[in-house]
Order: C-alpha cells, then sequence, then structure tokens
C-alpha cells in the first residue's frame, strides 16, 4: 500500500545534504555528491532520507534530469535486453551482436529505450509492430516495422531471440507471436507478476504450436515477467552496476533520454493529469527548486 499523503516520483537525483563520517567513509560519499536512484515513491520533493547502499554517484557533467530518466526506464529497459546475459558480457559494446529482438509498444517511453539501448548494444536487427501509420515512426525510433496482422510470421518463425512486451498493458497479445522465437528465445513482459502474466497466457484463446519440440521450448521457459522495482529490491548491487553503466553511456552520448519538459513542485498533480490524459513521446521531469517558470515551457 501506497502511505498516505502520496508524494509522488519514483527516479530521484539530488545531492547528499548530510552524511555521517563513519558511512562517508564506508560508501564513499560525501557532502554535495550527487546521486540517483529508484524509489518506490516520494521522489518529487526537495528532501529525502536514503540509506547510502540505495545510491549511486553520478558525474558532474551530465544533465541531472536526463539522469532521471534513467532509474526506472532506462535500467529497465537494459535489463530485458540483457535477459539472461551473464554480468560479464552485458557491459561490452557489442554485447548484443547477432541477436534479433522484436518490441511490442515500441513507442511508448519504455519502448523507445528498449529500441535505443538495443541498438546501442549492437543487435543484429530491432523490429517494432505497429498500425501502418505508424510506419514511418517507428522507423524513426530506430526499429523496422512489422504489422499487427503478423502475415511477416512464416518469414521470420523462430528467427527471434527475444520479444519484449513494452506496453505495460496486459493486454493478452497473441500467442502466435510465441512462434516467432528461436528455441532458447524468451518472451518477456515488462512491469508485471508472474502471476499476472500466467493469467494473460490462459486467457489466449488460441492453442500455442512452438516450432520445435524440444524440452527448452516448453511455454513456462519461454514466458518471464519482470518489473524493475522488484529486480532493484532482490538485487540492489547488480541494478546499481547496471545503472552506472547507463550513466557512462549517458556521458558519452550512446544514448539520449527524451525530456519533454522540466516542472517545479506545483506543477506535479498538473503533469499526473496530463499522463493520464494522453502518451507522451517524452519524460516530464521534477526540478523540486525551479523558481521560474520559463523553464517548463509544456506545462
Amino acid at each position: 500500500m501506497v502511505p498516505l499523503p502520496i508524494v509522488p516520483g519514483v527516479d530521484l537525483v539530488g545531492k547528499v545534504e548530510t552524511i555521517d563520517t563513519r558511512t562517508a567513509k564506508q560508501y564513499k560519499l560525501k557532502k554535495g555528491d550527487r546521486v540517483v536512484s529508484l524509489i518506490r515513491w516520494g521522489g518529487n520533493s526537495r528532501y529525502k532520507r536514503m540509506g547510502p547502499q540505495q545510491l549511486v554517484k553520478v558525474p558532474g557533467v551530465v544533465d541531472p534530469a536526463e539522469v532521471a530518466c534513467l532509474a526506472e526506464t532506462y535500467l529497465a529497459a537494459f535489463q530485458v535486453v540483457h535477459h539472461g546475459q551473464r554480468v560479464g558480457m552485458r557491459y561490452k559494446q557489442h554485447s548484443l551482436a547477432g541477436k534479433s529482438i522484436l518490441v511490442l509498444g515500441a513507442l511508448s517511453n519504455m519502448g523507445r529505450a528498449v529500441v535505443e539501448l538495443a541498438n546501442a548494444a549492437g543487435a543484429a536487427i530491432v523490429y517494432a509492430t505497429g498500425k501502418g501509420k505508424k510506419t514511418d515512426e517507428i522507423q524513426r525510433v530506430g526499429a523496422k516495422p512489422l504489422s499487427r496482422k503478423m502475415e511477416w510470421l512464416p518469414v521470420l518463425a523462430g528467427k527471434i531471440d527475444l520479444i519484449i512486451d513494452a506496453s505495460s498493458s496486459l493486454g493478452g497479445e497473441s500467442s502466435d507471436y510465441l512462434k516467432a522465437l528461436k528455441d532458447n528465445g524468451a518472451f518477456i513482459f515488462m512491469g508485471a507478476t508472474r502471476k499476472e502474466v500466467d493469467i494473460v497466457v490462459s486467457s489466449w484463446s488460441k492453442p500455442i504450436k512452438l516450432v520445435s519440440t524440444s524440452k527448452q521450448t516448453k511455454m513456462e521457459n519461454k514466458i518471464h515477467a519482470y518489473d524493475v522495482y522488484a529486480s532493484w529490491d532482490n538485487n540492489t548491487e547488480g541494478c546499481k552496476r547496471d545503472l552506472s553503466h547507463l550513466i557512462s553511456l549517458l556521458e558519452k552520448g550512446a544514448i539520449k533520454p527524451r525530456v519533454l519538459d522540466r516542472m517545479p513542485l506545483n506543477k506535479v498533480a498538473r503533469a499526473h493529469e496530463i499522463l493520464d490524459s494522453k502518451r507522451l513521446q517524452g519524460h516530464l521531469v521534477c526540478e523540486p527548486w525551479i523558481k521560474s517558470m520559463q523553464r517548463a515551457v509544456y506545462l
């Protein structure tokens, strides 16, 4: 349950205001250090009490607003595109060389991050499904468009390494997508629990017929649920390493989160109204110390 009063905001970037000497030495932190973290609520505030083990240091040369886009969206996208990949490999420049990826919901902020990171890691090809009128937009994102009617399935059957549902809708995508997977491929639902995914799978009306008959291709071995908060809670150190790597990619210009607008605290409620009514192609970032509204161009 979310505690009342509710303070929204899950991506947190700030400067260390106070820290005791022993903790500072143990975690190599000091007053004034810029840090980033992922939290379940409370990010849209000027002060937040945090455990030092939850913090990742941020170099001063990067835009804090862009870093704020990494903790939830880009961390989640990075972890799903590197599903099952060992730590030593996932940070290499061409870690996804030869891999084929299909993204469902590629025009959402999460989907765009998935496509961007897959391309940055050298994936052989990134496909994305969409309506015909969205073809040009999908191409601009960096993916090869595929029709939702799936007339391409006979050509791609058994050739896709990874299918990622970044839509977060759990709307019961067709089980036919599974036919596109390789024998050791994976279908990942983002922002979902295993229970939620099992319910969706059980609702599929068509029987699932996989290309291969090997024991490794059993449906339950191919379909996975992913939730970035569960990942953070269960493997904080691994998430912090991934987040540090994302910050280095940002610093090098290998990724470029789109900050649509920056807003003061008194515009957070309005931002949530906008998010409830439309899908934005970019991130709204709260900068709680903004005093002038001239920077909040979108709101």
